[in-house]
């Protein structure tokens, strides 16, 4: 069985949970993080990210993978570098992950649907951009709570998604990984009519290239 180490925030409560319902054959870990301050991008936020990351992860011996539920630290190439040369294996970080996914399937334009409050999803869009992706059109839904965006249900969901089928985007892209897209994924992609991921499934199709079959 392959062991699988979460490293969330404390926000995300659902997510050890529905990853487990949804693939029991592997051993997730769930290992909550504690609130850093700014964006952890910068030398001194880096720094005080991976020592926490090593301290969390040491008691944990044999693990195939860490799956890396979060954004901070993670933005930029520099970033994502430094989390996966402090690790022993593979690191799958959201950001690299969708990254990695709009290459593999073409994708060059976005319609960025996100759970946040205003501020927080302009940085989602400006984020994307930075990366080289056009953002044809997003939508958001006015939550920066994490407790707030756990309680969204499909019905909350599906409007955005039918939004975006209707913009010009090659793909659908659900940002945040508290929103439960692996229990609602169904819904969500029974109503999209143009390529659609979110975050959370973004990781795992990452993870799944990495481990080879791990999800089957």
């Amino acid at each position: 069985m392959a062991r699988v180490l979460i490293l969330r925030s404390s926000e995300n409560r659902s997510l050890h949970g529905d990853l487990s319902t949804a693939f029991p054959a592997i051993d997730w870990v769930d290992i909550a993080m504690p609130f850093l301050t700014g964006r952890g991008e910068s030398e001194k936020e880096r720094r005080q990210l991976l020592e926490t990351l090593q301290a969390l992860i040491a008691p944990y011996q044999g693990w195939d993978a860490v799956f890396y539920a979060r954004a901070y630290g993670a933005f930029s190439q520099p970033g994502r570098q430094a989390l996966q040369q402090a690790m022993d294996g593979p690191m799958i970080t959201a950001p690299g992950a969708v990254l990695q996914y709009c290459m593999a399937n073409q994708w060059e334009s976005l319609f960025i649907f996100t759970p946040y409050g205003q501020a927080r999803h302009d940085f989602e869009v400006q984020w994307a951009e930075s990366q080289g992706l056009a953002v044809a059109a997003s939508l958001c839904l006015g939550y920066d709570a994490g407790a707030e965006i756990g309680k969204l249900t499909p019905d909350d969901l599906i409007p955005g998604i039918l939004a975006g089928n209707r913009s010009p985007a090659d793909g659908i892209y659900l940002a945040c990984t508290i929103t439960r897209s692996v229990p609602f994924g169904a819904p969500l992609h029974a109503n999209a009519t143009k390529p659609f991921i979110s975050a959370t499934e973004a990781m795992l199709w990452e993870l799944q290239q990495r481990l080879g079959g791990i999800l089957q």
